[in-house]
């Protein structure tokens, strides 16, 4: 992954307190992630009426 940062993208993915602690648990992790996105929670009420999975 480091050897090619120019052409590799690396998504991880997951709730917000497991994501903490895989963070937390490798050190050198945090340095080698150049941003994170947050998202909302969600609920059914967030989605048009008849569209609910």
């Amino acid at each position: 992954m480091e050897n090619h940062r120019e052409d590799v993208i690396v998504i991880f993915a997951g709730y917000p307190e497991p994501m903490q602690g895989f963070l937390d648990r490798n050190l050198g992790m945090r340095s080698r992630i150049v941003f994170q996105v947050k998202f909302e929670d969600y609920y059914s009420q967030n989605f048009p009426a008849g569209r609910n999975a």
